[in-house]
């Protein structure tokens, strides 16, 4: 009986002396509420980005155009000239930032290569810009970063910061 015992833990340490322990990747689907969560390692976002061409000097966008996206790729109407991207109206974007205090994150760049085209970015109706200067202003091969808040009255704050 004995030595039973012994033969089993020595296979048991043999086994386990070849079990490779990796690293998983966690994906989660759909919407998720996590509390005290500790990263020890790198966390990469993103991936996803749309691009666009803009025709005039002056563009709006919508849900769709930064839903799902974590950057907007603008190229400016001409290599001089001034294109103004208009933020959504908050009665547009209720299923992306639905609730008090919903954030939603993208950057714009600024993907004009010549010229001196800069990318002016304005509010729309019940959101609130939230910048060091006056206005946003993404010079040639800039960007800005824009936070969307959602709050209690339905209204947004939009927090950009300009690099």
């Amino acid at each position: 009986m004995k030595n039973l015992l012994i033969v089993s833990i020595a296979l048991a340490i043999i086994a386990l002396s070849f079990t490779v322990f990796s690293k998983e990747a966690i994906r989660v689907s759909g919407t998720s509420n996590f509390s005290d969560i500790t990263l020890t390692g790198n966390l990469t976002t993103g991936g996803s980005y749309a691009t666009t061409t803009s025709s005039s000097s002056n563009s709006v966008l919508f849900e769709r155009d930064i839903s799902g996206y974590s950057v907007i790729v603008v190229t400016g109407a001409s290599s001089t000239a001034t294109t103004v991207l208009k933020l959504p109206a908050t009665s547009t974007i209720t299923n992306l930032i639905p609730n008090s205090g919903d954030t939603y994150r993208f950057t714009i760049v600024n993907a004009t290569t010549t010229g001196v085209s800069t990318l002016t970015i304005t509010t729309n109706t019940g959101i609130a810009m939230r910048v060091a200067s006056s206005t946003p202003i993404v010079p040639v091969n800039g960007n800005a970063v824009v936070t969307l808040i959602r709050k209690a009255n339905t209204d947004v704050i939009a927090n950009v910061e300009n690099y």
